[in-house]
């Protein structure tokens, strides 16, 4: 999450106002990634998440 409010930020040339760990967590909350899927063969991203993100932020701008 860090590293993707990071991106956003960099983006957007703001700060964000967050405040990592304000609330407590819920019980049932994971904290580990789940990797029951293996990627599909042969498959990468057309785009960056990155540049994903500055397509989408500038058709809400």
């Amino acid at each position: 999450m860090k590293e993707l409010v990071e991106i956003i930020e960099e983006i957007c040339g703001k700060k964000l106002k967050i405040v990592w760990g304000g609330k407590d967590y819920r019980k049932r909350e994971i904290f580990t990634p789940i990797n029951l899927y293996e990627n599909l063969p042969g498959w990468y991203p057309k785009i960056s998440l990155k540049e994903g993100l500055e397509r989408i932020i500038k058709q809400i701008e």
